[in-house]
Formats: structure tokens, sequence, C-alpha cells
């Protein structure tokens, strides 16, 4: 093992750069099968999947990326059948890695390296100066970025009051749905709000990213590099920047829909609606459970999650609290419920509530036009 280097890209994401050296037990072909085992706030442990990408089959080095979140400890690294203790990570700051490339990169050696170091390196150049330049761009688009979270927030508190008006009009200012996994927000309470969040995503997606670059299908973006065999990986997932979702969410959404042969934008759109992407601070979404007995970011009750809970991310454990459980785990329901031959009946089955499935269906449609 030749390093170990940790780059803070947000508030809530990281992504952790492991290098080998290749040797006869350790091959490129094993990337694909790569395992990064992390601690997570001290106590519990997990294993993260390397970003895909197809490593050159004759290289010196091998270079493996992993998206993790910011309270993640890197411990050590499951390759080829053995496990391989990490050395304590290089922190870097995202700046020191400005071009974009696959996740999963290998050096060519021999003769021709000395050339490949000089291209690389006019390469950071040139780059650098078009950073410089994206964020004088980004400086003038906060402005107007910052106008739209206000009207966003303005609209998120006129869409409560409104709803607020019209249930004590109609003289049940407390009603709640059985719906689904859990008992749910009244029918007209949850279309506000999820309307409300869509037209923050909406406002989001017209908005250029800093760099000026649009993240590929599958939020990275990739450079065909001058030297031969070099790669250096993304440092943030622009794309998830746009929709205003968490790069780890937004990650995991694509990843499971993937696998579950479902609509990423659906998943996203429920996420948001259930726990804001696990970033509301309701009781349950982080931790135990709400009044009505709903736990994690997805909202399962424990019979429901009893019988459709998922092990995502393959730590031997299905935790509700655990994004890529809980939302390997709505796949899952979604699927047994009807989707993707019947997006309403199984979404409905979901939330017994007609106006819980259009703004469902509303907010995945601004997701979808977001990333375009």
């Amino acid at each position: 093992m030749t390093g170990c280097e940790r780059v803070e890209v947000g508030a809530r994401s990281a992504l952790v750069r492991v290098t080998l050296t290749l040797a006869g037990d350790i091959a490129p072909e094993h990337a694909a099968d790569a395992q990064l085992v992390v601690r997570i706030d001290g106590t519990r442990e997990r294993r993260q999947r390397a970003l895909p990408a197809a490593p050159d089959a004759g290289a010196a080095e091998l270079t493996l990326g992993f998206a993790v979140t910011r309270r993640a400890e890197p411990l050590a690294l499951e390759l080829g059948g053995r496990s391989l203790p990490l050395p304590p990570p290089l922190v870097r700051a995202p700046a020191s890695l400005p071009l974009p490339a696959g996740a999963v990169s290998v050096t060519a050696g021999g003769a021709g390296a000395g050339a490949d170091a000089d291209a690389l390196r006019h390469q950071l150049r040139t780059t650098r100066a078009q950073l410089v330049e994206a964020r004088a761009a980004a400086a003038s688009l906060q402005a107007e970025r910052d106008d739209a979270r206000q009207a966003a927030a303005r609209a998120e508190a006129a869409a409560h009051d409104a709803t607020a008006r019209a249930e004590a009009l109609a003289g049940d200012p407390g009603a709640t749905v059985a719906a689904g996994p859990r008992m749910r927000r009244s029918p007209r309470r949850t279309f506000a709000i999820a309307c409300t969040i869509g037209s923050a995503a909406i406002v989001g997606g017209i908005l250029v990213s800093p760099g000026g670059n649009r993240a590929g299908d599958g939020g990275v973006a990739t450079a065909s590099p001058t030297g031969a065999g070099v790669q250096v990986p993304v440092v943030f997932d622009a794309l998830a920047q746009r929709l205003q979702i968490p790069a780890d969410y937004f990650t995991l959404y694509r990843q499971t829909a993937s696998r579950y042969g479902l609509d990423w934008s659906r998943l996203a759109a429920i996420g948001a609606i259930e726990s804001r992407h696990g970033q509301s601070r309701e009781a349950g979404v982080t931790s135990g459970a709400n009044l009505h007995g709903a736990s994690g970011p997805a909202q399962f009750l424990a019979a429901t999650w009893e019988r459709f809970g998922v092990d995502g991310d393959g730590d031997g454990t299905r935790d509700p609290h655990d994004p890529a459980d809980a939302i390997a785990a709505m796949a899952s329901y979604l699927r047994a419920s009807g989707a993707p031959q019947d997006w309403r009946r199984a979404l409905r089955t979901y939330n017994r509530s007609d106006a819980y499935v259009t703004a469902v269906e509303r907010l995945a449609a601004s997701y979808r036009l977001g990333a375009r």
C-alpha cells in the first residue's frame, strides 16, 4: 500500500482515495470487488464499495475511490480476499484535486512515465486557471442562489400557513392518514410541503454548477487525460449539488434504483418528503422512533421493516436508520407493491393518499428536469 488520502467535499460527504502497488496477489480486476471498511461515529463498522470505473489491465499502481460520510473513519481495505490495514489518511482540500475523471484509475510505469508526468503537470496548470475562472463565476451565482433559497423558504412558510388555515376551516387540524409503512401526515400538508420542495429543486436545476460542467448519468463527470493511463477522481458531485440532494444519498438513490430496476427520481422524491434525505431533525429519523413508531429516513414501522428490511450495504445488519439499508428497503417495498409496472399503485401502497402520490410524481418530475 502506497497511500491513503481523504478529501472533505461537503458538509456531510468525503472521498477516500487508496493507492496500491500492484503485485502478484493484487491485480486490477480485483478493483470491482474492493470494499472499504469504515467505523461510523467511533462505534459501528460498515463496508463501502469502490466507485465504479474500468481499470487498465497493464499498470504499476491501482487507485480506488470511495464515497463516504464525513463521520466515517477508514480502517481497512478488503481486496482480492485479503484485509489490508490502512495508514492514517492524508487530509486534503477539494481544490487540491481539480481534475474530474473516473473513480478507479491506474498509473502506467516504464520509460513513458516522465512524459506522462509533464503532460499531467501541464493539465494541472490549465485546470487551475479554469478553477480560478469557475470560482469567479460561482461568486456571481451565489447571490442568485441566496435569493432562490430565501424565496423557497418564504414559499414553504406560506404553504404551511395556508395548509393550517385550510385544516382549521375543515375542522380537522390534526388529521393523519394511515398509510403504507406508517401513520403519515395529512394529505393536504404532505402535498403542500412536497410541492414547495419541488419548486426549490427546479430553481436549483436551472443554476449551472460552479465549474460549468454537468455530471453524467452516474453522477461522476469524466475527462480524457493527456497523460496516458493517468486519471484523477472527481471530488464533488455537481449534479447532486444542483438538485440539492446530499451526495451520499444521491449516490444511494442512483445505485439502488439500478439494482432494483426502478426510477431513481421517485426514490429521491420519497426520501425528500419523508425526511428531507435524512436531514430532518424530527424524532425517529436518525435514531429511535416517532410517536407513530416510524423509524429512519424512509420512515418504516417495525412490522413493515421486519418484512421488507434489507441489508443494503452488506455490513451484516439491517438498520432502518442506515440510509443504505433504508433506501434499499424502500425499493424492495415498492417492487413488491407493483413498481415499476404500476407506479401509482406502488406509491399508493406506500402511502394511501392520492395527494401523496401526486406530490411524489411532481417532485420526481422536477428532479428529472433538473438532471437534464
